[in-house]
């Protein structure tokens, strides 16, 4: 019986871009190529999602859609124009780039899709049971002849009677992510007008009032609830927040030290946890942005010398998940299926503490080499 193995690989890679933050009513959103340019690489943690992650619509399913995004009187047509599911990419890689191209705080959708389904795009929801609650615009009629229908569909949870986005919203999770975002949007910039007749629960503002985090959050809950901080959408915003803490797609091995964005200086000691897995045999590496891969077999923790080989500066530490034979690094290639767990660290040396090596002792350790490492378990 052949022993499986799996390859933790640190990367330290300087920081690119922050993620994406929440953008305040009436701000300037970027376009989206711009930002599909600013998509971090992430692994399918849904493999089930790839179908519909590499669907785009047509012009031909758009117009429609466009001429009248919605069945009732809500946000103006034209909160919609710029919603085209133009992108394709991993589950968390649509979200990014939904959540950039509306403004949102990524990590608040990341938890809605997670509230919503999971992240399984073929996830279908709100059954009912009279015909005439199961129909909607461009033709949706989810009429079952055994007697019910599901009105809501894809990863975030698209009510298909109310808004006019299906098929497009079960075939491309692109698209329904987009959706999402262009009407959360709508939502804080105060255009979908009947919120202002809800009254929100007794310390929560009025529509559309409030700052930018209580106007996010309010437009969160009403997506369940369909009214403005009321009782139903309270325990809806509870759950988002908590899955944002908890963040349940990360990895199922994340580190516990150094803290994030702590600013680090010598001899780190560096730590993370994985499951249980009995008869599998670990390997710990690092992959500095200077070219340098040290490895050591073992659970840690490791003592990591920021003093060598480490420039000062913002950088990210990233654990990756391999099977036993697979050279290191091999850039996304994640037969393991398991995402990446980042984290940020601030290195801050002294001119004099700092170790140069020239780079012809350089040299790339695979995993099974027993040379001297520098991290040390």
């Amino acid at each position: 019986m052949t022993t499986v193995a799996m390859i933790l690989s640190f990367l330290l890679v300087s920081v690119a871009a922050n993620a994406q933050e929440l953008l305040p009513p009436h701000a300037t959103l970027p376009s989206g190529e711009s930002c599909a340019a600013k998509v971090s690489a992430r692994p399918e943690i849904r493999p089930q999602n790839r179908l519909y992650n590499l669907t785009v619509p047509t012009a031909t399913e758009l117009a429609p859609f466009y001429s009248k995004p919605l069945q009732f009187n809500g946000p103006p047509a034209s909160d919609f124009f710029r919603v085209d599911g133009n992108f394709k990419g991993t589950t968390d890689e649509i979200i990014q780039w939904a959540a950039c191209k509306w403004g949102m705080d990524v990590t608040q959708l990341r938890a809605q899709g997670w509230a919503e389904s999971g992240w399984n795009q073929a996830v279908k929801g709100d059954d009912e049971f009279e015909h005439s609650q199961c129909t909607g615009g461009n033709g949706f009629d989810a009429w079952q002849p055994s007697g019910y229908c599901y009105t809501s569909y894809s990863a975030i949870q698209i009510k298909c009677t109310n808004y006019n986005a299906c098929p497009m919203a079960y075939e491309s999770t692109p698209f329904a992510f987009d959706f999402r975002g262009a009407y959360w949007r709508a939502c804080m910039e105060g255009h979908i007008k009947y919120y202002a007749d809800s009254k929100p629960e007794p310390g929560y503002p009025t529509y559309p009032n409030g700052t930018a985090q209580q106007m996010s959050d309010g437009c969160m809950g009403s997506w369940y609830s369909g009214n403005w901080y009321d009782s139903s959408a309270l325990p809806y915003i509870d759950r988002v927040h908590g899955y944002m803490q908890s963040k349940p797609w990360q990895p199922p091995f994340r580190f516990t030290a150094p803290a994030q964005n702590q600013t680090v200086s010598g001899n780190v000691t560096v730590k993370i946890v994985w499951p249980n897995t009995p008869g599998q045999c670990f390997y710990a590496c690092l992959d500095s942005d200077m070219g340098f891969v040290t490895c050591v077999p073992g659970q840690g923790p490791w003592t990591w010398n920021t003093t060598s080989r480490v420039p000062n500066g913002s950088h990210i530490l990233t654990a990756r998940a391999y099977t036993c034979g697979m050279p290191i690094p091999a850039g996304n290639d994640l037969p393991i299926g398991w995402p990446d767990a980042n984290l940020t660290v601030n290195v801050q040396n002294s001119a004099a503490s700092v170790t140069k090596v020239s780079a012809h002792k350089r040299k790339r350790f695979e995993p099974h080499q027993q040379q001297q490492r520098r991290w040390k378990s």
